[in-house]
Formats: structure tokens, C-alpha cells, sequence
């Protein structure tokens, strides 16, 4: 009996401890997007996430309203500062944590930038 009681204890614990991460909203904001040189389809994409306590995971999709769009998956520490080369045919992007129901940020290179 204690056994199980003793698991109950455990899940339960791990459940709470996983949705600490989330205490208020997070959020994900892309804050640069731009390629990474002439006659490339390399892009550096960097961005923040707040309300945030512990790491989490934040899922990026270039060219997402294609028929191939690319996924990158962002490991992100506790600060919320990321960067990530990525490579993109359209100069599109959407941002959001991996799993978390919220809202993603989006992001367009600009039109200077996909002349290059």
C-alpha cells in the first residue's frame, strides 16, 4: 500500500514541478531574423522567451505554409535568450514552446534582406 502511495506522491510531484516552468504565461518573441550572408539560404533567427522559470524548449518552423517546411527544436535556458541558424526558402518563420498551448510569435525576412 505504501507502495503506491509512495508513486502517487512521486507523479504527482513531477506533475507539479513540470508546470512550474509555466507560473505566468510564457511567451516567445522572435527579435532578429535575418539570412547569414549573399548567395545563401542560411538564416540566423534569435528570440526571447519569458515567464519562465526553468529551461524549456521552444520549436521554431521555417517556410511553415509550404509543403516542406523545416523544424528546428531550441534548447533554452532559464535567461530565455536564443539563437539558431536555420535554413529558409521563403523567409518565413513561427516560434512557440514544444507542447505548451500558447501563442506563436511569427517572423518575416524583410524584403532588403531577401533580395541578398
Amino acid at each position: 500500500m505504501t507502495s503506491i502511495l509512495s508513486r502517487w506522491i512521486f507523479v504527482l510531484s513531477f506533475i507539479l514541478a513540470s508546470g512550474s516552468a509555466f507560473a505566468e504565461e510564457a511567451k516567445v518573441e522572435i527579435t532578429s531574423f535575418s539570412f547569414a550572408g549573399s548567395r545563401t539560404r542560411a538564416a540566423e533567427l534569435c528570440g526571447k522567451v519569458t515567464g519562465i522559470s526553468s529551461s524549456v524548449i521552444v520549436k521554431v518552423t521555417v517556410d511553415e505554409k509550404t509543403d516542406r517546411p523545416g523544424v528546428y527544436n531550441v534548447f533554452v535556458d532559464k535567461d530565455g535568450a536564443f539563437c539558431t541558424t536555420v535554413v529558409t526558402y521563403r523567409g518565413t518563420a513561427i516560434a512557440g514552446i514544444s507542447g505548451a498551448a500558447q501563442g506563436l510569435a511569427s517572423a518575416t525576412l524583410s524584403s532588403t534582406e531577401e533580395s541578398r
